[in-house]
């Protein structure tokens, strides 16, 4: 395997961790009420966390990517400026409400705030889906051109110019 292979495998795994983690996470926030008898305990959040965790730092890395992709092209494309920007600040926002009221819950004497939660179920699919989809769209272009300029480059499409007689 090349290492472009591999790459483009990695990247897809993380596509699809995203959205499945995005898809766990809004069902779950919808149907807590409806499971939950009350109290502090949520145990189906304490497993959706180890899950959330990296989730929320991939969204992170792939929103990043995508707007110093965006910010390197010189685009003068407001929309997709805009959208990389929106995305990548939004993703900046969760992991620090995320990160802040994760370690609020892991410390001694200390509960999480239960509107970030919220807040976060909320929020944190939409950006996981769009990132989950941009990184999957990056990884069918990445291939797509690396297959165009293979194409381009192959002996079978070269052509030689003609040679000059003396």
């Amino acid at each position: 395997m090349t290492q472009g292979v591999i790459v483009s495998i990695v990247l897809r795994g993380a596509s699809v961790f995203l959205l499945l983690v995005a898809g766990a996470v809004g069902v779950n926030l919808i149907i807590t009420p409806l499971y939950h008898q009350g109290g502090d305990a949520y145990p189906v959040w304490e497993a959706l966390h180890w899950f959330m965790t990296p989730a929320v730092l991939i969204t992170l890395a792939a929103s990043y990517a995508e707007k110093r992709r965006i910010d390197g092209n010189g685009s003068t494309d407001l929309k997709r400026y805009l959208e990389a920007n929106t995305v990548f600040y939004g993703s900046v926002a969760v992991f620090l409400a995320y990160f802040w009221n994760r370690f609020m819950v892991l410390s001694p004497n200390h509960n999480g705030d239960s509107q970030i939660w919220i807040l976060l179920g909320v929020v944190m699919p939409i950006l996981m889906v769009v990132a989950g989809r941009r990184l999957w769209r990056s990884v069918s272009n990445r291939s797509e051109s690396r297959a165009t300029s293979a194409a381009e480059g192959s002996p079978a499409k070269y052509t030689p110019a003609p040679l000059k007689s003396n």
